[in-house]
């Protein structure tokens, strides 16, 4: 499993788009050490990390990554 600085280390990706989403991810966890996600729906196959969100306990960030 990819993590996001496994991703950021290769230098092809940068990060781009924000969603929120509801759902909760851990303000503990290590923002590096998060796994990669593939997309479906109409953003098929971008990748993305669903990040904490530090203004809210019901929305997290989906932040996808962009070639770059």
């Amino acid at each position: 499993m990819q993590t996001l600085q496994d991703v950021m280390s290769t230098g092809r990706y940068k990060l781009g788009d924000q969603q929120y989403f509801r759902g909760y991810v851990s303000r503990r966890a290590i923002i590096r050490d998060l796994p990669i996600h593939i997309a479906q729906g109409s953003r098929k196959g971008q990748m993305y990390v669903e990040v904490p969100n530090w203004s809210s306990t019901v929305y997290s960030i989906r932040q996808y990554l962009i070639e770059g």
